[in-house]
């Protein structure tokens, strides 16, 4: 084998590998309360933090907030849009959420989010 052919498959590689590593992700966590002071802020520990959601091209849902759920905290890696029903599926039309940013939604119990990427 060439060498020529030999590096151009170990940039192939390393190029495949480094795609797999930054794989994007979007956190979410569920509260069932507001802390108890003036400041707006929800009581904590978390009632669940959810596996986090693959973000990609094409809508992800989470699963469904548990019945006691009445905030959820979204902090996700890279740009996304994202809606929150009972059977939701994002579009890059919807709202978007800057990476890394934190942001609290007040959601129903039972409801979902969806997010897709929308760099």
């Amino acid at each position: 084998m060439s060498l020529f052919r030999r590096l151009a498959l170990a940039m192939s590689a390393l190029a495949f590998s480094t795609c797999l590593a930054n794989a994007s992700t979007c956190y979410v966590s569920e509260f069932a309360a507001v802390g108890d002071s003036l400041v707006q802020v929800a009581k904590q520990p978390a009632s669940a933090d959810q596996a986090p959601i693959s973000v990609s091209g094409s809508s992800a849902q989470s699963a469904a907030f548990g019945s006691a759920t009445r905030y959820v905290r979204l902090n996700c890696d890279v740009v996304v849009s994202f809606v929150f029903g009972s059977s939701p599926t994002a579009t890059t039309n919807n709202a978007r959420l800057p990476a890394n940013a934190v942001e609290y939604f007040q959601v129903t119990g039972g409801q979902k989010l969806a997010v897709i990427s929308n760099n």
